[in-house]
């Protein structure tokens, strides 16, 4: 007994010793710091990891692939990409990309966006508001209504409510707006740095800001009876000036960046390139077709298994160094003959050419003897007079090949009108939407399940 009280007691002083010192500093405060993984991240580190995980997010397996199946682009013949491409979507197809934008990019966002307003570095608060604002209208032109004004609380609220699609673009603008003033301000903060996609050139950001507004003004454009004459006023103030001035990330596998889609040919495959899409790039002798497919200039039948002599997606979309393209010179362009087009159809006509010819020159297309192809006879083919909406959407349709953008004009416009149902369809329409994550529905109380088959608010009949 003798000597366990003993025991005891020589435990109880020298632990009464050791905490007594430790107040004192006598042990290094530092001695359970790991240097590899810090407390405290600084903006030139956030900012890199945020852009590189929107494009694998907006890039990439969970948006593109489902999206440029429905649109006829690719075809899935085999196992997920089957049924999805069938139109089998479920919620537990979104769980991976709702939960990656929302506890990933945008909270990383917020981490950025507190920085820089603490730090007054008005350059990197610019650049985080354009990523907000454009990570939001991804969120919503998919999900529809979205968690907002309660979102990103962590712990504190596990259940936050759904803001409106409506609600969602007056923040998503208010912030494009925040960023052209800020990214135009002199900076008494941190200086921008780290930035992968523009190189830290604030003017490519503000002129890439004022080309998303358009977008988000244009994208509503049947629920706003002045959206035409918006976007152009947008435009008029500011916008992307050339293909050099594309909003991109290029990625590399030397530097463990490998494309999304690279990666998904080279590790899964499931995809070919489509019927429908193949065949209008064959039908207007589209040169951009050597770039966007490999192999055999033949597309898979919508729906269908087969595999044998079809071609596989192209270096532009599939190689290891392509890109993920936010929005480019081209599809302003675009835009913009859209919104001329009901009153000024010769400046609709030449947008609607430059929109064109510079996504030949982003593709990596040789335009020098251009003009004296068919393609390029068949483009003009009755000059201004000759342009219509479908025209516009058709060369838009085009362009946009491997981004999720183009969905979004085909729910406004129907078109292009090639589109088929695919074989054995689950559904008798094409989705119109996504539908919520299944983690979000479990756990979420203000989330209930929806139909793809429901319009979003801006997606009006």
């Amino acid at each position: 007994m003798k000597s366990k009280r003993f025991k005891f007691f020589s435990f109880t002083l020298v632990l009464t010793f050791l905490l007594s010192v430790s107040s004192c500093e006598w042990v290094d405060p530092d001695i359970n710091i790991n240097p590899d993984t810090p407390t405290d991240v600084p903006m030139n580190l956030i900012l890199p990891n945020i852009q590189a995980n929107m494009g694998y997010d907006i890039g990439g397996n969970d948006i593109v692939r489902p999206t440029n199946m429905w649109m006829q682009y690719f075809n899935g013949y085999a196992r997920q990409s089957l049924s999805q491409g069938r139109y089998a979507y479920t919620p537990s197809d979104v769980n991976n990309v709702w939960n990656s934008l929302y506890w990933g990019v945008l909270m990383d966002i917020k981490l950025l966006k507190e920085k820089a307003e603490a730090t007054n570095s008005v350059h990197f608060l610019g650049v985080g508001n354009v990523l907000n604002a454009l990570t939001l209208m991804t969120l919503t032109d998919l999900f529809g209504d979205i968690p907002w004004t309660e979102a990103l609380q962590g712990g504190a609220n596990l259940s936050p409510k759904l803001d409106s699609q409506e609600s969602i673009y007056v923040v998503a603008i208010g912030m494009l707006d925040e960023a052209i003033v800020q990214l135009a301000a002199t900076n008494e903060g941190i200086a921008l740095s780290g930035d992968l996609i523009y190189g830290n050139n604030r003017t490519k950001w503000r002129n890439a800001a004022y080309a998303l507004k358009a977008r988000a003004i244009l994208v509503q454009s049947k629920r706003n009876a002045n959206a035409y004459s918006q976007v152009l006023a947008v435009l008029a103030e500011g916008g992307i000036t050339s293909t050099a001035d594309n909003m991109v990330l290029f990625y590399s596998e030397a530097q463990g960046l490998p494309h999304p889609l690279f990666q998904f040919v080279r590790d899964r495959g499931d995809i070919t390139m489509g019927e429908t899409f193949v065949d209008i790039l064959l039908l207007d002798e589209d040169p951009r077709i050597d770039l966007y497919i490999s192999g055999d200039e033949v597309g898979g039948a919508i729906g269908g298994e087969d595999i044998d002599d079809i071609g596989q997606p192209g270096p532009y979309a599939a190689a290891e160094d392509a890109g993920t393209w936010f929005i480019t010179y081209a599809e302003q362009k675009f835009m913009e003959a859209e919104a001329l087009l009901p009153t000024n159809a010769t400046a609709a006509y030449d947008a609607f050419l430059a929109g064109t010819m510079s996504s030949l020159v982003q593709v990596g297309v040789d335009t020098t003897d251009i003009k004296d192809t068919d393609f390029y006879a068949n483009l003009t083919a009755g000059g201004s007079a000759g342009l219509d909406i479908e025209k516009i959407m058709r060369q838009k349709y085009i362009a946009l090949y491997n981004t999720g953008f183009f969905y979004n004009d085909w729910r406004r416009h129907g078109f292009p009108a090639e589109l088929v149902m695919p074989i054995n369809a689950a559904l008798s329409q094409t989705p119109r939407r996504y539908p919520y994550g299944q983690s979000e529905i479990t756990y979420n109380e203000n989330v209930s399940p929806v139909e793809i088959t429901e319009r979003v608010w801006w997606d009006a009949n």
